[in-house]
């Protein structure tokens, strides 16, 4: 589980410095971080992450809130773990200003050599370059059910090329229509995020682009997958079929700041 952490962690540090250009940035106050987009209202994408670590919590909290919220966050989540305080309750948290905000749940496999089914007619997969970055950008908005010039699409298209960095577009009949990105580091492939078009779904492609990520993180060594989803769409279904197996839950706390 530390592994797993650790690279949920970095992931959103590393995507937030290549993105700092859209209003992303990040603090840290001791071993705890905090990652923000400005122009953002979820409160999964603009949090505090591992308050585990934190010698006194509610001071953290209070000086990455400071934190971001100079650096023009709107919203500021803390995502909460197993092994946090459990004297950090619910009432703790509400006297802070924070509210249950979305429930998220951890996923992982054990990852070895792996080949992918032969994908269903007329859908195709391509690795996103600089050429289809915007294209990325857009069906992951769209999919995500915002504008498709939302900033979310463009932070995570900031990464296309990177080392470690993996994107992809599924096309149905030719027409882009799902979009996915892993992020791999201490032979951990994150599945770390993927969307797919109103019109395009029921084709098939998130099965795909899941088994496709299996098969590119065990070719670059990793033995172990990790996604994270919410618990109300389909990706539990579709994790849980590709070998998946739930490690724990977790709430995510939210606080408006603007």
């Amino acid at each position: 589980m530390e592994r797993v952490d650790r690279v949920e962690r970095e992931s959103f540090v590393q995507l937030y410095a290549l993105a700092a250009g859209l209003g992303t940035g990040s603090a840290t106050d001791g071993d705890v971080v905090a990652v923000w987009s400005a122009h953002d209202d979820d409160a999964g994408f603009s949090c505090i992450i591992d308050l585990l670590l934190a010698t006194q919590p509610e001071e953290t909290i209070r000086r990455l809130e400071a934190a971001a919220r100079d650096g023009g966050a709107q919203v500021l989540g803390i995502d909460t773990h197993p092994d946090l305080d459990p004297n950090l309750t619910y009432d703790w948290f509400q006297e802070l200003g924070f509210e249950l905000d979305c429930e998220e749940c951890i996923w992982w496999r054990a990852l070895g050599p792996f080949e992918p089914r032969p994908l269903p007619e007329g859908l195709e997969l391509r690795r996103v370059d600089l050429e289809t970055a915007a294209t990325f950008a857009s069906v992951l908005n769209v999919g995500f059910s915002y504008p498709a010039e939302y900033v979310r699409g463009s932070i995570f298209a900031a990464a296309v090329g990177q080392p470690g960095w993996y994107h992809y577009l599924a096309y149905v009949d030719g027409e882009p229509a799902a979009a996915s990105a892993m992020f791999v580091a201490d032979g951990v492939a994150d599945c770390f995020v993927a969307a797919t078009l109103p019109e395009a779904r029921g084709r098939g492609a998130q099965t795909a682009l899941i088994q496709r990520r299996l098969a590119d993180g065990a070719a670059a060594g990793c033995d172990l997958a990790t996604a994270q989803s919410v618990v109300t769409n389909a990706s539990p279904r579709n994790f849980a079929r590709q070998g998946f197996q739930p490690v724990y839950r977790r709430w995510i706390y939210g606080k408006q700041l603007t």
